[in-house]
C-alpha cells in the first residue's frame, strides 16, 4: 500500500520521552498517497463491493481505524511536546502505537488482496444497482479526504509549536543574560542610601548617663541637669 509505512511498536515508541519525529513525518508525508490510492481505484472498488463484500468490508473497515490512529496519534504528539513529563499522555501513545502497528500491517496485506482481486475482476460488471446503494459505499472512500488536510495542518501546527518553544527558550536565556537596568526607584533608593544625614537625624549608638544619680543625660552634657554632678 502505498503511503501506509510498515513500522514496528518499538519504531513508534517514544524514546527517552522524544517524539519518533521521523516515523511521523513518513506518514504525514504518505498520507496523500494513501488516500490517492483510494480516490484512483475508487471504481473498482466499488465493483469490489459487489463481488467481494467482505474483502471490501474488510478494506474500509482498516481504512478508517488507520485514519483514526493517525489522527490519535497527532494529538498526542501536540500534547507530549507541550508537556513531555506528562506519564497519562505516554501511555496512551503506547497504546495507539501499538494499535498502529497492527493497523498498517493489516490494511497492507487487505489492500495488496484487494489489488490481487480487482485485476480479475469485469472492468464493467452488468449489475444494476441502485443509486442509494452507490452512494453508501462511494460515501467512505470520498468521505475522508478532508482527512487530508487535517493530517497536513497538523504536521505544519508540531513545526509551529516546536519553533515557539524554542524561541521562547532562547528569550528567556537572553533575558537573564542581560544586567538589569537601574529604574527611577532604584536609583531614588541610592540617592537616599548615599546622601549624608544631618545632625539631627543622626541617631547616638549609645546612650549617656550620670555616673552620680543615673539620669540619662544628652551626647554633649558637661555636668547632669538632676544632680549637678561634674562629668569627666
Amino acid at each position: 500500500m502505498k503511503g501506509v509505512p510498515a513500522f514496528s511498536a518499538n519504531q513508534l515508541s517514544l524514546k527517552n520521552g522524544r517524539l519518533p519525529a521521523n516515523e511521523l513525518n513518513q506518514m504525514f508525508n504518505g498520507f496523500g498517497k494513501f488516500n490517492q490510492w483510494f480516490s484512483q481505484y475508487e471504481d473498482e472498488l466499488l465493483w469490489l463491493s459487489i463481488d467481494a463484500p467482505d474483502l471490501a468490508a474488510q478494506l474500509f473497515k482498516a481504512r478508517e481505524a488507520y485514519n483514526d490512529q493517525l489522527e490519535v496519534l497527532t494529538v498526542l504528539s501536540l500534547g507530549i511536546i507541550d508537556k513531555p513529563e506528562d506519564v497519562s499522555l505516554k501511555n496512551q501513545w503506547k497504546e495507539v502505537s501499538g494499535q498502529m502497528e497492527k493497523t498498517s500491517a493489516e490494511i497492507i496485506k487487505v489492500s495488496g488482496q484487494a489489488a490481487d482481486k480487482m485485476k480479475t475482476m469485469q472492468a464493467n460488471p452488468p449489475v444494476n444497482i441502485p443509486d442509494k446503494t452507490v452512494d453508501t459505499i462511494s460515501a467512505p472512500i470520498s468521505g475522508d479526504k478532508t482527512i487530508i488536510y487535517l493530517m497536513t495542518a497538523a504536521g505544519a501546527l508540531i513545526v509551529i509549536v516546536v519553533l515557539g518553544l524554542f524561541i521562547r527558550k532562547k528569550r528567556r536565556e537572553k533575558a537573564n543574560a542581560q544586567p538589569l537596568k537601574p529604574n527611577a526607584t532604584s536609583q531614588k533608593y541610592q540617592q537616599f542610601q548615599t546622601k549624608p544625614l544631618s545632625e539631627a537625624e543622626q541617631v547616638p549608638l549609645k546612650a549617656k548617663f550620670c555616673t552620680k544619680c543615673g539620669n540619662q543625660l544628652k551626647p554633649d552634657a558637661r555636668y547632669c541637669g538632676k544632680c549637678g554632678n561634674l562629668l569627666k
